[in-house]
């Protein structure tokens, strides 16, 4: 819990005495104070008084894994991030767990392919949004029996169905199709794990465009993500498809170079 805020030109971070100081990135020339302490460990995990808040705990474990399970399958696209969105994304998949009502307190399951509503059209930009550059919209289909997805392009036609807010001459497009399993809570490990082991499928498609001027129009264009490559998908495995546009410009050599924390990027569509 932020307990105070101080400006930088009181410059530390770190510990003193009850407090710990520190900064953020997305919060700049400000210094954030909490305090330190709490409960013992030994007490937390073993009092019966605190039996509720080990099942929130557990809880909360699970989310988080089911959180980096899906910035794995969003690993392209979400490199045009803003600002830490972690914290927000784990916090819909914590919600999820609360729609498990068959599951016990500690122990309820993530059902990410039951709830895809919850987390299609999650944005990786705070400042931007992926519709305030693209204004044109994304047109197409998910196919879960053929492990597919087709996304329509727009033209995009600069000042019109194309904005770039930067002052940066080239952009690309990222488009990225993967798979994410539900979680469910293992009594044997006593920690959350998926439902469906994936380790062992090469699944993924990844469609990354040319980098082109901001000033040109481009031509729509359909592009199709084979995800699965043909193997059939169980149902506890959902599809996951986001797309990004990144903005760069020209590096050492004549190459083109990503600009850091310029673009936006989101979760297209779920299937």
């Amino acid at each position: 819990m932020i307990m105070a805020r101080l400006n930088k030109q009181f410059g530390f971070t770190g510990g003193l005495g009850n407090v710990s100081a520190y900064s953020r990135r997305d919060m700049e020339g400000e210094v954030l104070l909490r305090m330190k302490g709490g409960p013992p460990i030994d007490k937390i995990k073993h009092s019966p008084a605190f039996a509720s808040t080990r099942r929130n705990n557990t809880e909360m474990g699970g989310a988080a894994k089911a959180c980096k399970a899906f910035r794995v399958a969003t690993r392209h696209t979400h490199l045009a991030a803003d600002y830490n969105f972690t914290p927000k994304l784990s916090g819909l998949f914590r919600l999820m767990i609360n729609e498990d009502k068959e599951g016990t307190a500690g122990e309820r399951s993530i059902y990410i392919s039951r709830n895809k509503e919850m987390v299609e059209g999650f944005s990786f930009t705070r400042n931007k949004s992926w519709e305030s550059i693209v204004v044109a919209p994304v047109y197409g289909s998910i196919s879960r029996e053929e492990g597919k997805a087709r996304l329509l392009l727009p033209a995009l036609v600069p000042g019109s169905s194309f904005r770039s807010p930067w002052q940066l001459p080239f952009y690309r497009l990222i488009l990225q199709g993967d798979v994410v399993s539900d979680y469910m809570y293992s009594e044997k490990l006593n920690h959350y794990q998926p439902m469906v082991d994936l380790s062992n499928h090469i699944w993924g498609a990844v469609h990354t465009t040319e980098w082109l001027p901001c000033s040109a129009e481009r031509a729509a264009e359909e592009v199709l993500l084979d995800i699965t490559k043909g193997e059939a998908l169980p149902d506890a495995v959902t599809l996951v498809v986001s797309v990004s546009i990144e903005f760069g410009t020209l590096a050492a050599g004549g190459s083109i170079e990503y600009k850091k924390y310029t673009g936006a990027g989101k979760v297209w569509r779920m299937g």
